[in-house]
C-alpha cells in the first residue's frame, strides 16, 4: 500500500495557483468569485489562504481562505 494514498499536503496559496483556484471554483459554483477576487484575497495581509495538495501530482484537491474584517 502507498503511503502518500490518503496523504494531502498544505500551503499557503500564490497567484500562481488562480488557475487551478478558478478550475474548482467554477465547477462547484453557478456564481463563482472572479479572478481578480481572488487574487485580492491572496494579497491582503489579513486573510488566510491554503491550499490542500495531491502530494505525488501537485494538484490544487481545493482551498480554504479566511478573511478578516474590521467592525
Amino acid at each position: 500500500m502507498s503511503t502518500t494514498a490518503n496523504r494531502v499536503d498544505f500551503r499557503r496559496l500564490e497567484l500562481r495557483d488562480l488557475n487551478a483556484i478558478e478550475k474548482i471554483e467554477r465547477a462547484s459554483y453557478h456564481t463563482p468569485w472572479s479572478r481578480s477576487m481572488f487574487a485580492g484575497e491572496l494579497a491582503k495581509p489579513s486573510s488566510i489562504s491554503l491550499g490542500a495538495f495531491d502530494p505525488e501530482r501537485g494538484e490544487l484537491l481545493g482551498y480554504l481562505i479566511i478573511s478578516r474584517y474590521v467592525d
